[in-house]
């Protein structure tokens, strides 16, 4: 263990300062199968770590409006270093709007000077595909083992057939996926600076729309026919095509200078729900017009409309709203001294024994930290030797689960039975287990 116990002495604390300049930056809602609204908002933040020094976060985080949870859920930070290491959530995506089996993708790593591309489920391990950034991921709606992801800088799109856990690219090269339409499960991407559609899973295309813009925003409508999405040309325009996308369709029908967001009420056909500004506007007939109605005291970020019901939700800089018809209550709002989905509950560290323990090949290992803290939980053979790194990355305060797989290790090799011993260290807080592997 002497040579343990010298590895270890390498660790350093650091000093940690406040978190300022707390902001919401974003703002999605699902209804679960019990109908039950979930939330997912960003908190941009930064942590000074010494002189000159900092993290910078976009974390994301979850709001069950069922029992009024409002829990950390995907990790996005990069360090204020010239490496800027760190990871950045491009996207996420939940197979038939359950909240607790979700994919997410995006790049880890060095992103200051160009990182590396990942996809992440819920559970089990994925082999992204070779790129410097996943930019978008799309699940199947009729056949939920079937997924698109989107990667650049060459503008390729994969498709996965085993729920993510692999990927092949797909022909022509060149076009990246940018929505999977639920209705059909027609494939949009751009491509050639059009946007363009594809029938028979990404193997071959037509032109949706010749002027491909940046879009940023695709929906449904209840009736099928028709599809929305926001685009940002000269200004941000919204366009809707009544004949299911196809080429000639596509109309504008709203510009603005402000970032457009909208959220469509699919338990009502033609029903739409727009934010320009500090404004929010309502359509009934498909876009065609828009009605002002509510004006809100900042300018929005982000709206979603609980279906079926008189609820809105809205989010601006400080303040998530719910709107009850017009009338607005704060749900949820920027604490200078606190971030949310940091669970006050959590009060002290620990590290729980892993399960199953004995394991064979792999276990999982449960750990919660009270502080934002620097992790590091590496597994180590009965000699000292680091067989394994699990987590080496600034995490903020919560709970967190890890899976360990004897056949994945540092060396890539698979580990013979017997006693290994993981670590947790964070910030000054340091513990060990045991675990036991048996073939």
């Amino acid at each position: 263990m002497r040579k343990t116990i010298v590895i270890l002495l390498l660790f350093c604390s650091p000093i940690y300062y406040p978190q300022m300049d707390k902001k919401f930056m974003e703002l999605r809602g699902i209804e679960d199968s019990l109908s039950n609204t979930h939330l997912y908002y960003r908190m941009s933040y930064y942590t000074q770590i010494g002189i000159g020094t900092y993290y910078y976060y976009q974390n994301i985080y979850h709001i069950n409006l069922s029992n009024q949870s409002d829990v950390f859920f995907l990790s996005d930070y990069r360090s204020g270093y010239s490496s800027g290491q760190g990871i950045m959530v491009s996207g996420f995506e939940f197979w038939n709007n359950d909240p607790t089996k979700y994919i997410y993708c995006g790049e880890e790593g060095p992103l200051g000077i160009g990182g590396w591309g990942y996809i992440k489920r819920h559970s089990g391990i994925c082999q992204a595909p070779g790129s410097l950034r996943i930019t978008k991921i799309q699940i199947s709606a009729k056949d939920t083992r079937k997924l698109f992801c989107a990667s650049t800088p060459y503008y390729t799109t994969y498709m996965s057939v085993d729920s993510g856990l692999s990927w092949t690219s797909l022909a022509p090269q060149n076009h990246m996926v940018v929505w999977l339409n639920p209705k059909n499960d027609e494939l949009y991407a751009r491509g050639n600076s059009q946007l363009k559609k594809s029938t028979d899973d990404g193997n071959t295309y037509v032109v949706s729309d010749a002027v491909y813009e940046n879009t940023y925003a695709f929906s449904n409508d209840k009736n099928k026919n028709f599809i929305y999405r926001v685009a940002q040309s000269s200004n941000y325009i919204f366009l809707v095509s009544d004949s299911n996308g196809t080429e000639g369709s596509w109309v504008q029908r709203y510009r603005s200078n402000n970032k457009l967001f909208y959220s469509v009420d699919t338990s009502n056909s033609g029903h739409i729900y727009l934010a320009d500004g500090n404004k929010i506007y309502r359509s009934t007939n498909y876009g065609q017009t828009f009605g002002l109605f509510k004006v809100m005291n900042s300018q929005l970020l982000g709206i979603y409309k609980k279906p079926a019901t008189n609820h809105l939700y809205i989010l601006d800089q400080y303040y998530i709203y719910q709107l009850i018809d017009t009338v607005s209550s704060i749900i949820k709002s920027v604490d200078p001294t606190h971030v949310s989905g940091e669970s006050p509950l959590i009060s002290e560290f620990e590290l729980n024994q892993n399960y199953p323990n004995p394991f064979n090949p792999s276990t999982r290992i449960q750990y919660q930290i009270s502080s934002n803290s620097h992790v590091s939980l590496k597994v180590y053979d009965v000699l000292g030797n680091e067989v394994a790194i699990l987590v080496n990355e600034y995490k903020p305060a919560g709970s967190y689960e890890v899976e360990f797989n004897s056949t994945e290790t540092r060396h890539g090799v698979s580990l013979p039975s017997g006693v290994y011993i993981y670590t947790l260290r964070a910030g000054d807080y340091f513990t060990s287990r045991k675990m036991l592997l048996l073939k």
